[in-house]
């Protein structure tokens, strides 16, 4: 049988109709609202967009993004008289650079948490209402539903916002007063504390950096209060703060390395908090606290010794072999110094290293920036350069034989070993 050429077109035709109908007809309509400011997007549940209000204030100067409340406290506030601000109010979004976040840090944030970093080094908190701010005309279950699902929906807005914003990574940090305590240690001028063991005095601060000790404790750590009658058995690292007559004891006890005693006044008052490190962090809160100690005697040796920051200055090169060559200048910048490195690996591969450090008291420099990148020569003498890392940290700490120890945290590339200096 014979089809003819106009037959099978109108098939065709057909067939693609119908089709085309069939997908309009299965095609998923969008499942989220979506509100921007400053760059990065709040995702709304249409179920949840049609209860609430997004206030995207522009230019904000305490940095809020995203405000949502709900409408119908608005709307019952209004009847009722009472006002309208404030009212159904569920987060507030916050976006503040890292100097703002570390300055917030040293208080207490109530209800307000830091969760989220972005890839430009901004830092994200949701804020929280510390009361109950619903409001109806009449409260019941029934009235109360959507509410009870709006405060659901809230609790997993920062988990979302991350997943759905291009560069941010889960960056969270609490506010007890063990927490407040080393932030201020850390971000703040001028706060006195002194660390002690159980086997050698206490050692004043002063001369080094806190911040990377601190970090460790408090970054994606999770810091719980517990009931306890007795503290653990064992040595600990203290930690005082003699003008908030307040210390903290790190225990060092095997199985309860993660205990710390927070005492105020003569005693008269003591708690507990159980402490787990963010993942990853193979140390126990006390050994973090020790080598914060080992880094203020070792500069508090420096500075007996008569060293300065400026005793670092000059070519100094590794002592065995002497592939290792580290030069330090100091920079324009007060308190800092340019640090350039370089290593042979074999004639035709060099790492190289750039940071600009930071003085402390002693023979010691610190940095958070550093720079690593490996050479490979040609036979010509050209070379191609591949980026190891760029945020490496470490320190340079001067011996009392007038040695460089590099400490390296990030590369360990200069692990037991000293630089000596070329005159």
């Amino acid at each position: 049988m014979k089809i003819k050429l106009t037959s099978v077109i109108c098939i065709v035709l057909a067939l693609a109709l119908v089709f085309s109908l069939a997908a309009c007809t299965n095609t998923k309509k969008p499942s989220d609202a979506a509100y921007e400011n400053g760059g990065v997007t709040l995702f709304v549940p249409l179920e949840y967009d049609k209860l609430v209000t997004v206030d995207t204030p522009a230019d904000d100067g305490s940095g809020r993004l995203f405000s949502v409340s709900e409408i119908a406290s608005k709307e019952a506030a209004q009847k009722l008289g009472e006002p309208t601000e404030g009212a159904g109010w569920l987060f507030t979004i916050v976006r503040v650079s890292e100097a703002e976040m570390h300055e917030m840090l040293c208080g207490n944030l109530n209800n307000d948490n830091f969760f989220a970093k972005d890839s430009e080094g901004n830092y994200y908190l949701i804020a929280l209402p510390s009361d109950v701010r619903v409001v109806r005309e009449e409260y019941n279950e029934e009235t109360l539903a959507d509410w009870s699902s709006l405060c659901e929906w809230a609790d997993t807005v920062p988990k979302t916002f991350i997943e759905r914003n291009e560069g941010f990574t889960a960056e969270s940090y609490g506010s007890t007063e063990l927490e407040v305590c080393l932030n201020r240690a850390a971000y703040m001028d001028g706060v006195n504390y002194t660390i002690s063991t159980t086997g050698y005095g206490p050692i004043p601060a002063g001369g080094i950096d806190a911040a990377p000790y601190v970090s460790r404790l408090t970054k994606n750590a999770v810091y719980e209060y517990i009931d306890r009658d007795e503290a653990p058995d064992g040595e600990y690292t203290v930690l005082d703060f003699p003008d908030m007559n307040t210390r903290f004891d790190f225990f060092h006890n095997d199985t309860e390395g993660n205990i710390v005693r927070e005492v105020y006044g003569d005693g008269e008052y003591e708690a507990y908090y159980e402490v787990t490190l963010a993942e990853g962090e193979t140390a126990k809160p006390w050994e973090i606290m020790n080598e914060w100690y080992d880094e203020l005697k070792a500069a508090s040796d420096m500075s007996a010794l008569g060293y300065t920051p400026d005793s670092l200055i000059g070519t100094w090169a590794e002592k065995i072999a002497g592939r290792g060559m580290i030069n330090v200048e100091k920079s324009a910048e007060a308190g800092m110094y340019d640090v350039h490195i370089e290593w042979s690996d074999s004639a035709a591969v060099l790492y190289v290293w750039d940071m600009k450090a930071k003085a402390g008291d002693g023979g010691v420099l610190s940095y958070e920036n550093g720079r690593c990148v490996v050479r490979t020569y040609n036979e010509d003498g050209d070379f191609t350069e591949a980026v190891q890392y760029e945020n490496g940290v470490g320190r340079f700490v001067l011996n009392s034989a007038n040695e460089i120890m590099w400490e390296d945290e990030t590369g360990h590339a200069g692990d037991d070993t000293v630089f000596i200096s070329v005159k």
